[in-house]
């Protein structure tokens, strides 16, 4: 029986049969309202009216101009620091740098192992006869002044390691 009936009509029927719900509702519930807003009486539902807004007294009395001091242009206003402008990288920056990356890991782990000298010098070799092609006596400058200033527990580097750094072959040990 149930089955003769489509979901379109269902939906009608149930729509309709809410609406009437409703309508009973408003009737039975809020009868003196709906026949006042039907009056065109806008009722407040007992609210009091809205208190008269008093006139508007300044507290603090008038601003005066030429009490602080004027900006005169928006860039003087800081609103965060400025990073300071770095200099633009040349290539010699770019090949210390690389090189100190290959050679700083390097460093940590033998400083971590308390490892000799004589085991640090010939990987410190190859990272520099990798680079050694590119590397001239400025670069070189710098990296020994970076591998001196290092501190290791176990030893130091002296600059008779440095020269042996870039003098030495890195097949001689």
């Amino acid at each position: 029986m149930l089955s003769s009936f489509t979901w379109q009509q269902y939906l009608m029927a149930a729509g309709a049969i809410l609406g009437l719900y409703y309508l009973a509702v408003l009737l039975l519930c809020y009868r003196a309202e709906l026949m006042h807003m039907l009056k065109g009486k806008a009722n407040r539902a007992g609210l009091p009216a809205d208190p008269p807004i008093p006139p508007q007294v300044s507290i603090m009395g008038p601003a005066s101009p030429g009490a602080a001091p004027l900006l005169s242009e928006a860039a003087a206003i800081l609103v965060a620091p400025q990073p300071p402008t770095e200099a633009p990288e040349g290539p010699e920056d770019a090949i210390v740098r690389a090189v100190l990356q290959e050679m700083s890991p390097l460093l940590e782990l033998a400083a971590e192992a308390d490892a000799e000298k004589e085991e640090l010098l010939p990987l410190l070799r190859l990272v520099a006869a990798r680079h050694s092609s590119s590397m001239e006596d400025h670069h070189r400058k710098a990296i020994e002044e970076f591998l001196l200033g290092q501190g290791r527990s176990s030893f130091t580097l002296t600059p008779a390691d440095m020269h042996s750094l870039w003098n030495a072959a890195p097949s001689e040990q």
